[in-house]
């Protein structure tokens, strides 16, 4: 197989990822205006040069095309689930169970945490890890908040368990 020589669209689809990458870290633009802002010059870029059939000379980057993917189901029900993790916390329906988790260790912010990613290890047993780890993202985000830590550094420690979890012998 012949390597294709880098294009126009190759360079500026980079550009655009590398310039959204950036953005992200430096979180000075709200993360939904940053995403929505790449899919826009994604879809602008494909318009002003799209991608012909070599045979037949017709655009390969359609509007169509370019957005099918939002339409897969497990895009679907991933965000479905993330969605209905923030519905269990702004609802406040666990308060109660996160009161009773916090409630004997509330010295111990450590200890807390490690409860926590016990029960996801213990769900990860036995359910599907994605749906484990989208649901318990805003509960990790918000029992961050209640305890004063950085919720990136709870968030990465929700990586391992359900990994862990759903390792079969």
């Amino acid at each position: 197989m012949i390597a294709a020589s880098p294009s126009i669209e190759m360079w500026i689809t980079f550009g655009i990822i590398a310039f959204g990458m950036v953005l992200y870290a430096l979180d000075r633009i709200a993360m939904e205006i940053t995403s929505l802002a790449i899919i826009v010059a994604l879809l602008l870029t494909f318009q002003i040069f799209p991608v012909l059939d070599p045979q037949t000379g017709e655009s390969l980057s359609t509007v169509r095309s370019l957005v099918a993917g939002f339409a897969d189901p497990a895009l679907i029900a991933i965000l479905s689930l993330l969605v209905m993790g923030q519905a269990l916390v702004v609802s406040g329906a666990l308060d109660e169970p996160m009161r009773r988790l916090v409630g004997p260790a509330t010295n111990s912010p450590k200890l807390i945490l490690f409860s926590v990613l016990g029960i996801v290890l213990l769900f990860s047993g036995f359910l599907n890890n994605t749906p484990i780890v989208a649901i318990f993202i805003p509960i990790l985000n918000s029992l961050a908040g209640k305890m004063s830590m950085n919720p990136s550094r709870v968030m990465i420690r929700c990586l391992m368990p359900p990994f862990w979890g759903g390792i079969s012998p």
